[in-house]
C-alpha cells in the first residue's frame, strides 16, 4: 500500500471522535508514501499517536493534516519528528489554529530538516510577527519549493524577509499570498525589490488575489490612465506574478510608486 486517504472520513468511529488504539502503527507499513488526514475527525489522542510514530518512519512522502483542530503539543511532537525524518517532501497544516509557541517549534524544525519541499501553512491566522519567523527560516532551510501562506496577515513589513529568503534559497520558486494584508504600496514595493534583487530567473509563481490593493486598482481603473498603466492595472488584478511579469512590469511600479511619492 503506497496511499491511505482518510480525509472528510465519516467512518463510525471517527466520526463520533472515539480513539483508535494502535492507530500509529500504520506509519510501520513501510511502503506508504502518502497519508491522507485532511479533516479527518480524529481524536488529539489517536493523532498523538500517530506523530510519535511518524519520528520513527523512513518512508512516508507526503502527510496531510489540515483541519484537524491541532494542539500545541501536536505540533511539538511533529516538530521533533521533523529534525531526523530523511523523506517527507510534503506537509500540509492548514486550517489548524497554530499559537506562536508552536509555530517557534516548527520554524525550529526548519532549520534542521534538508528534505521538505511543500509546506502548506494555509489559514493558520499568523500574524506579519510569526510569519517574518517561517520566512527567516528559509535561509537556512534551503530545500523548499512552495511555502502556502494564504489567508494570513502577511503585510510590507514581511516583504524584505521575503525577498533575501530567496535570494539565499534557490530551491524556492512559489509562495502563496492570496487573502493577506497587502496593500497598493505594498505591491509596488514587492514587484520593485524582487526586481533589484535579481532574482525573477527563480521565480515561477507568486500568487496575491484577494489582498486589498484589489480595491485600490479597481478605483484607478475607473480613472484616466495612459496605456501602459492600463495594462499593468489589469495586469496585477489578476493576482499572479511570474518571474517574467517581475522583469516587465517593475519599471511600471516604479514609476506608480513615485507618483504616490510626489
Amino acid at each position: 500500500m503506497q496511499e491511505l486517504h482518510l480525509s472528510n472520513n465519516k467512518d463510525y468511529l471517527l466520526d463520533r471522535g472515539y480513539d483508535i488504539p494502535g492507530f500509529g502503527s500504520i506509519l510501520s507499513i513501510q511502503t506508504l508514501r502518502k497519508l491522507n488526514l485532511s479533516n479527518s475527525s480524529l481524536t488529539n489522542s489517536t493523532i498523538k499517536q500517530l506523530l510519535e510514530a511518524f519520528i520513527k518512519n523512513a518512508s512516508l512522502q507526503e502527510l496531510y493534516l489540515d483541519h484537524n483542530n491541532l494542539t500545541i503539543e501536536h505540533i511539538k511532537i511533529l516538530a521533533e519528528a521533523l529534525k531526523q525524518n530523511t523523506s517527507l517532501q510534503v506537509l500540509d497544516l492548514s486550517g489548524n489554529d497554530i499559537p506562536e509557541e508552536a509555530v517557534n517549534s516548527l520554524a525550529e524544525a526548519l532549520t534542521q530538516n534538508t528534505t521538505l519541499r511543500v509546506l502548506m501553512l494555509s489559514n493558520v491566522r499568523l500574524s506579519a510577527e510569526l510569519i517574518q519567523l517561517i520566512i527567516e527560516t528559509l535561509q537556512q532551510h534551503n530545500c523548499l519549493r512552495v511555502l502556502d501562506l494564504s489567508d494570513n496577515y502577511f503585510d510590507e513589513q514581511n516583504i524584505q524577509a521575503l525577498v533575501e529568503a530567496w535570494q539565499v534559497n534557490s530551491h524556492l520558486r512559489e509562495v502563496d499570498l492570496i487573502n493577506n494584508e497587502l496593500t497598493w504600496t505594498s505591491v509596488l514595493r514587492l514587484l520593485m525589490d524582487l526586481d533589484n534583487a535579481d532574482i525573477s530567473d527563480r521565480i515561477e509563481q507568486i500568487k496575491l488575489g484577494g489582498n486589498p490593493y484589489i480595491e485600490t486598482v479597481n478605483a484607478l481603473l475607473k480613472q484616466e490612465t495612459s496605456l501602459e498603466e492600463s495594462e499593468f492595472l489589469n495586469f496585477i488584478k489578476e493576482g499572479i506574478l511570474t518571474g517574467e511579469d517581475i522583469t516587465k512590469y517593475a519599471p511600471m511600479a516604479s514609476q506608480l510608486m513615485q507618483k504616490l511619492q510626489s
